[in-house]
């Protein structure tokens, strides 16, 4: 059997692990570190991110393509179990399903594996916070929820592409960034059409985000998820959850008999328009919700823009959102009329133009090159390129999503900056 302990001084911890009983028992009382790093598969282990009712997840370094990732593992004591090969399923699920998703608001998954038996997967290392410790701290404003919210359903709408229902929607499985990038994550019991891995009776989830038909065991989709969805924007506007109960019999009767009162009700600033958006994503039978999560996205758009709640325009094919970063009408009217602007809304402006295609790191370097490189009329060029689909800008993301995953202080840019320059070169300013 293996012994896991985490060292705590202060804000810092780290792993040990022990064969030895005795061994781990003498390090606890005499607060010793460990003797050497500890690892999983070629990741090092940093710390502890957190621990479930299934497992542990691990902050790693991955020493190979050098950068930090996140550890899922799950519980020995789970394994052992007699259903213990449906706890390894689920988590196999998870890797299968979340595998197959690339896109900006989804956690990507990127190896899946095992290590002295334990099964693990390495997912994408997410340096912000949980919807939940968000909304734990008070009222959230419409327009974060707008931004947080449209983001989800975009996430989910790639998912439902895909044929992934996640069954388990809800705040602790959404994630925001430090810039506003919002990712669903945790597809450990998403369901995969044409599997067999979904037994008949079984209910997957968390109560108080469930659908009606989970809970009655029927036919689940898309729209299932969409309850959930609407579920936790009732809970982000109403800081208060869609269903009560403190028995898991008193959530089902409220999730199948019981109408909550409308978000409009509970708080009176909330719009009506949005209020009705929320009622119909919490409809009792899935024929009377939304179909897809881009009818759901282009109706909760529309409220927010009918209630005069800041939008960008949905004509592109992802959602783009506002942030505390996001350039002021002022700043873009200065790129428009030639005025020139500082170092700090150039890169938030590159940021924003990247943010859908690159990692934070990419679109650091690329921000950082770009600034080194370029004279002020070119880089309104650059901006321009980047936000037109062609081969000159696809080329250059390429090239910094590969370097950003090196060492940023010996990588060597003079590749990207030559593609900087293409990119710029290459695009016309529209006048």
């Amino acid at each position: 059997m293996i012994y896991h302990i985490v060292l705590r001084s202060g804000p810092c911890e780290c792993l040990m692990s022990s064969t030895d009983p005795e061994e781990f028992e003498e390090t606890v009382l005499n607060g010793q570190k460990p003797r050497e790093a500890q690892y999983i598969g070629r990741y090092l282990i940093e710390g502890i991110l957190g621990e479930g009712a299934m497992g542990v997840v691990y902050k790693g370094f991955d020493t190979t393509i050098r950068r930090h990732v996140a550890i899922k593992t799950i519980h020995a004591r789970l394994l052992l179990q007699s259903d213990g090969e449906e706890f390894l399923e689920r988590f196999r699920r998870e890797a299968q399903a979340a595998g197959r998703l690339v896109h900006p608001n989804v956690v990507t998954v990127f190896e899946f594996g095992h290590h002295e038996d334990t099964p693990y997967l390495v997912l994408e290392f997410i340096p912000g916070r949980e919807l939940r410790d968000i909304m734990n701290e008070g009222d959230v404003p419409l327009e974060t929820t707008r931004r947080i919210f449209t983001q989800i359903l975009s996430g989910l709408s790639v998912a439902h592409t895909a044929g992934i229902v996640h069954r388990d929607i809800k705040p602790q499985n959404i994630f925001v960034m430090s810039d506003g990038l919002t990712k669903v994550g945790d597809f450990g019991i998403a369901r995969i059409d044409a599997t067999g891995y979904t037994r008949t009776g079984i209910i997957l989830g968390t109560p108080s985000y469930m659908s009606p038909e989970q809970f009655t065991g029927g036919e689940l989709d898309q729209r299932s998820d969409l309850y959930a969805a609407s579920a936790l924007l009732y809970e982000m506007l109403t800081g208060v959850k869609v269903v009560t109960g403190k028995t898991i019999t008193e959530v089902m009767y409220s999730v199948l008999e019981k109408q909550p009162p409308r978000v409009n009700t509970l708080v009176e600033s909330v719009p009506e328009s949005i209020a009705a958006v929320v009622d119909k994503g919490l409809a009792k039978l899935p024929d009377d919700r939304y179909q897809s999560a881009e009818e759901f996205r282009a109706a909760f758009e529309a409220a927010c823009a009918e209630s005069s709640i800041g939008l960008e325009s949905s004509d592109s094919a992802q959602v783009r959102f506002a942030s505390s970063s996001t350039l002021t009408a002022d700043a873009m009217r200065a790129v428009d009329t030639g005025i020139e602007i500082d170092d700090a809304t150039w890169r938030t402006l590159i940021n924003r133009r990247a943010r859908d295609s690159l990692a934070p790191n990419a679109s650091e370097l690329l921000q950082k090159v770009a600034l080194s490189t370029l004279n002020y009329d070119d880089l309104i060029c650059f901006l321009e390129g980047l936000g037109h689909e062609s081969d000159p800008r696809l080329a250059t993301y390429a090239l910094a999503a590969e370097l950003s995953t090196g060492d940023s202080e010996k990588t060597e840019n003079s590749l990207l900056e030559c593609s900087v320059r293409d990119l710029a070169n290459s695009t016309a300013r529209i006048e």
